[in-house]
């Protein structure tokens, strides 16, 4: 839409309607740093005349500006209506004055009477804010107003500044208010002007009587952050450390002032690695971005939030950095602050309205990792005593509301609990029953809180209190199932342990402990050379036999695999044990799943089931070793059967309660078949120590975790969602790839940071992270096959020759390996198509992929054979290709796709396609 139309259309002015292609124009400022119109006048806007003062007052904008493209979106579009007026809002040094003038000086031009500048030093070095009345007289002056015609009082000099700029086509820049009274006396009486506020607090007023538009400023968006250190150090020195790049955005906590602060550090000091940098933020904290400048220190930066706050709001603010977790309900809060319900959220209101804290969905809140540390350095300045008895409120809270909720959830251990009265001042969330518990649980996401707390309930109980065993228990089940390293504490709760059931749970956590730390003989050693309580429960026995049995397989030789294996089911058999015979044969599928023969696996993996169907203590290895059938058929191209298999699994999982089920499974297939909601559905089932990989009954949530967050990333960023990208690949990193079962199921993972890579311009970035797929020892069960395309498609883009070369060898060996031609023999076709530029391998893969159902891969193959045909100059064939790719694209909601498609075809001269609709004639490759 023409920017200022409704200004162009005003009766007062009679300005024709200006011809402004925005596109164009942005694309020749982002290019010049200059407006098209700055070296004439545009014939639709009237001339100035010469004896009129044309104020200029915008300051120099930031020359390293980068991203908020939304934002700028934003405000070009306030300019679509009469009298426009936007506040942009955020915490300091989030960026709103850079993008403001960014913003301003991009459509100066638009603006031909001149720009109005004040800083109206709300939160600045000098504690008192600018009196509006300064700033009025400082307009007029600007505006050529002799002293003598400025009359002395206050609403008269307003009303004469409204008068000089009445029916002016002017931009208003009125940054760092503290308050709308600051703001009303600069405002325009005209419908003509644009006014511009920047402001940490939200101008509550100015939005409700004066109908300003707010755009609130988060964090940048991790390719952006990439962008400004990128703009700041230079691409050679960035792209000289990927890893520690990565480090220092994400310490940042995409902070733009502190990612600029970072980059002045290492920009002055060019001879230190970024790495030493990443070590001293690491190490320092927010300490690390302070300075004697207080303009260039952010800890003043965000002193200044404060100024306009009460005793009581201040003490809330530091408060809040104490409570465990990552966010905190109003309830929580309460019990906190110790004050009551109404007056906690009209101060967190307070809070909010400054920019100090967030308040997302659910009456969730939340502050800035930065902006915590500050509070936090806050609340080490107060008096112990009101520390500690807010910690022990909001400790009481949950622990209180959570052995509530497992009074319904879990009633037998939660009697063994006992706990001491609440504190005085903590508000309880009723639980009244068991949904309210589940609803209660996921809402504060307790596994994220429950290793902080019960940590500290640990700490002020006594050694003798009786609850202290139970709870060192669960801190150690919390802990491993948060894919952390809680050896010491499992050693000190077994040694603390009296009884016999919970002796053997410890054991157990031990030994998959070890196991994960890569000690295997000393975890099978744990469990060997201890004995098993005549007290425990028989399904205590049966989990150790399974967790032994898991521990003691050994395929790192298939072949002495595979005698072991025999030899193992011929006992298991002689002994009745159907557990372990199935185990036996799950091993034989393992090592025909290695060797690539699908159909010996597929054949042991029914024999498997055979063995447990129908055995209600056994359903949980019955839904593993469905499981492991759904991979098999998924590499026989059997998608029907795959489904059939799903569902089964889902109505096991169902009858027997059972607290492992297929989601992530579901998820990887529903991926492939081109069911993305329906994966995304599955994955927002579970909990992050939900659905594992099981050691009949501990869970480690590693490998589970990196397939759940890494086709959540490549899903979002597929769909240009990179919001969602960051936060999945940033929950990712608390996995190690230390067992071969978390390498196998990695790979997810390392292509959507490869994506990310390519989002953010770095595609021999992006072919580093696949360097994992070339190397088949990595993991041999990975099913790099599917992924080899891409590997071939960024080489050649970055004319990386020997990458493609090994990428071509390693297809080709995994094409050999599979004994019915399936995916990879379709992942071979489509490599050789890309290398050699030849269509009709990659048409091949589409007939393959059309036939069998795989739509996701189809939509790849097709804008593959789509390019190549074109450079074969077979555009009519290009083009059926090139329809058929973006309509399935479209379906998928792959934006990102699309887009690359649509960039790579238009270079080839290959226009895009008007609709997505089902094309009349079928696409090339047959039907």
């Amino acid at each position: 839409m023409t920017a200022c139309r409704h200004h162009a259309n005003t009766r007062r002015l009679s300005i024709p309607e200006a011809k402004f292609d925005l596109t164009a124009w942005r694309e020749d400022y982002e290019r010049t740093g200059n407006s098209p119109r700055s070296t004439g006048q545009d014939p639709d806007i009237p001339a100035v005349p010469a004896d009129h003062v044309v104020p200029r007052q915008l300051p120099l904008p930031v020359s390293a500006f980068v991203g908020r493209v939304t934002e700028l979106d934003v405000l070009d579009d306030s300019l679509t209506v009469p009298a426009p007026m936007v506040v942009i809002g955020g915490a300091g040094g989030i960026g709103k004055t850079s993008l403001a003038l960014h913003w301003a000086h991009r459509n100066a031009d638009r603006f031909p009477d001149g720009h109005l500048f004040v800083d109206l030093h709300g939160f600045s070095p000098d504690s008192r804010p600018l009196n509006p009345q300064s700033a009025v007289r400082g307009f007029l002056t600007a505006l050529g107003v002799s002293p003598e015609r400025v009359p002395a009082d206050a609403d008269a000099q307003a009303a004469l500044y409204r008068s000089e700029i009445a029916g002016k086509r002017m931009l208003i820049l009125l940054d760092n208010a503290a308050s709308t009274d600051q703001v009303v006396p600069l405002l325009p009486g005209t419908t003509t002007c644009c006014v511009l506020v920047t402001s940490r607090n939200k101008l509550a007023a100015l939005i409700d009587r004066y109908g300003a538009r707010h755009l609130q400023l988060d964090t940048l968006h991790p390719d952006e952050a990439h962008a400004l250190l990128t703009r700041r150090l230079g691409s050679a020195r960035v792209a000289a450390e990927p890893h520690a790049t990565g480090d220092l955005i994400r310490l940042c906590g995409y902070y733009p002032f502190a990612l600029a602060i970072m980059a002045r550090h290492a920009h002055t000091r060019p001879h230190i690695p970024l790495s030493e940098f990443v070590a001293e933020l690491g190490d320092l904290g927010l300490a690390a971005l302070d300075n004697e400048d207080p303009t260039a220190s952010l800890p003043t930066v965000l002193s200044w939030s404060l100024r306009g706050l009460s005793t009581e709001q201040h003490t809330v603010f530091a408060l809040l950095s104490i409570t465990p977790g990552v966010d905190i309900g109003l309830p929580a809060a309460a019990s906190l602050t110790g004050l009551p319900v109404q007056r906690t959220r009209d101060t967190l209101r307070v809070l909010e309205d400054a920019s100090l804290l967030d308040r997302h969905a659910h009456g969730r809140y939340a502050m800035h990792d930065l902006i915590r540390d500050y509070a936090t350095a806050a609340a080490r300045r107060m008096d112990d005593r009101t520390r500690d008895a807010a910690l022990r409120r909001v400790v009481d809270f949950y622990i209180h509301t959570a052995l509530a909720g497992l009074r319904f959830l879990a009633p037998a251990h939660a009697r063994q609990i006992r706990l001491e009265p609440p504190a005085a001042g903590t508000h309880l969330h009723p639980i009244p029953d068991a949904e309210a518990a589940l609803a209660w649980f996921n809402t504060e996401h307790l596994n994220l809180l429950a290793a902080d707390l019960l940590e500290r309930v640990l700490a002020t109980i006594g050694p003798h209190d009786p609850s202290r065993e139970v709870l060192l228990v669960a801190l150690v089940r919390v802990l491993f199932r948060l894919t952390r390293n809680p050896e010491a504490q499992a050693r000190q709760a077994l040694t603390a342990s009296t009884d016999p059931a919970r002796t053997e749970e410890l054991r157990q956590l031990l030994a998959a402990i070890v196991y994960r730390n890569g000690r295997r003989d000393e975890a099978i050693r744990t469990l060997t050379e201890s004995t098993v309580d005549d007290l425990v429960p028989e399904a205590w026995r049966q989990r150790r036999k399974s967790l032994l049995a898991h521990l003691r397989r050994d395929v790192s030789d298939v072949d002495e695999a595979e005698v072991d294996a025999k030899a193992e089911y011929a006992e298991a058999v002689r002994d009745g044990d159907d557990y372990l015979a199935a185990h036996a044969l799950q091993t034989r599928w393992l090592v025909d799943s290695i060797r690539r023969d699908h159909e010996a696996a597929l054949r042991h993996v029914d024999a498997a089931i055979a063995m447990v169907r129908g055995s209600p203590e056994l359903a949980d290895k019955h839904v593993n070793l469905l499981d492991n059938r759904l991979f098999t058929l998924q590499n026989l191209d059997r998608i029907a059967d795959a489904d059939a298999t799903l569902r089964t699994a889902a109505a096991l999982v169902t009858d027997h309660r059972l607290p492992v089920g297929p989601q992530v499974s579901a998820a990887v297939h529903h991926y492939w078949t081109g069911r993305w909601d329906d994966a995304l559905l599955e994955l927002r089932t579970i909990t992050e120590d939900g659905p594992a990989i099981t050691y009949s009954g501990l869970m480690d949530a590693g490998p589970e975790g990196l397939l759940l967050h890494g086709v959540s990333a490549l899903i979002a960023g597929r769909r240009d969602d990179r919001a969602t990208v960051a936060a999945n690949l940033d929950a990712a990193e608390k996995y190690s790839l230390i067992t071969e079962s978390a390498r196998e199921n990695c790979d997810f993972l390392l292509v959507a940071r490869a994506v990310a890579a390519m989002q953010r311009g770095d595609a021999l970035g992006a072919l580093t992270e696949l360097a994992p797929v070339l190397d088949p020892a990595y993991a041999e069960m990975m099913l790099r096959h599917q992924w080899l395309p891409d590997v071939v498609r960024l080489a050649l883009e970055v004319h990386d020759t020997e990458r493609v070369d090994e990428a071509l060898a390693v297809a080709e060996m995994e094409a050999a390996r599979e004994r019915v031609p399936a995916r990879a023999q379709a992942a071979l076709h489509r490599c050789q198509a890309l290398i050699t530029g030849d269509p009709e391998p990659a048409l091949t893969a589409v007939s393959h992929y059309r036939s069998v159902g795989r739509s996701v891969e189809l939509a790849s193959a097709l804008a593959e054979a789509a390019t190549l045909l074109a450079k074969r100059d077979l555009p009519r064939d290009a083009a059926v290709a090139y329809e058929e790719a973006m309509r399935s694209f479209a379906s998928l909601g792959a934006h990102w796709d699309m887009a690359r498609t649509v960039a790579h075809m238009s270079r080839l001269g290959i226009s895009e396609p008007k609709a997505t609709a089902p094309p009349d004639r079928p696409s090339p490759g047959g039907a």
